[in-house]
């Protein structure tokens, strides 16, 4: 008998017993062993009908209702500290490449989490405009001057994300 057969059978079985008004405590379980098997868990608790609550449609719905997955709990390592360096940045990085030899503003986009997600969403905004864009030419040219200040900025990384922040209200605008 497969999965739906038990279902329909737990189905059948609850409306039958609250309909005859029998205890929920004889139906039990019954109940329980077919939300073990119909949620592949050893737990009951699905399949219990409070003594209050006759009704077939709250018992059914209980007794169906999908389980809730647990919350991932994540570890503090695995979110980036954005004033650290962090190898997985480079990954972020839209506007250059990261490999070869850089400026020190460049790299320090490519080492800090914050400054990459800040340069990935800046080339969000650039690709979006570009696209809507009436003189693309003059927006690439555009992007190509934002590139060589940023290259003229060095290694404060407040400068840095104040130039992203920049040209990200510039494209706004255009």
């Amino acid at each position: 008998m497969g999965l739906a057969g038990l279902a329909g059978v737990a189905a059948i079985f609850g409306v039958a017993s609250l309909a005859n008004g029998k205890s929920t405590e004889r139906a039990a379980p019954a109940q329980a062993a077919v939300a073990a098997s119909v949620h592949g868990t050893g737990d009951a608790s699905y399949a219990t009908v409070d003594a209050g609550n006759r009704s077939a449609a709250a018992w059914l719905t209980k007794l169906f209702a999908a389980p809730r997955p647990e919350r991932p709990e994540f570890a503090a390592a695995d979110e980036p500290d954005s004033g650290v360096s962090d190898p997985r940045a480079a990954t972020r990085v839209q506007s250059f490449g990261c490999a070869g030899a850089l400026s020190t503003s460049r790299s320090l986009v490519c080492t800090r989490w914050d400054l990459a997600t800040a340069d990935y969403n800046l080339m969000l905004s650039y690709k979006a405009a570009l696209a809507h864009a009436r003189n693309p030419r003059a927006l690439r040219r555009a992007r190509a001057a934002w590139l060589k200040q940023l290259d003229a900025l060095g290694g404060d990384a407040t400068q840095i994300l104040r130039h992203i922040e920049a040209f990200q209200r510039m494209i706004a605008t255009a």
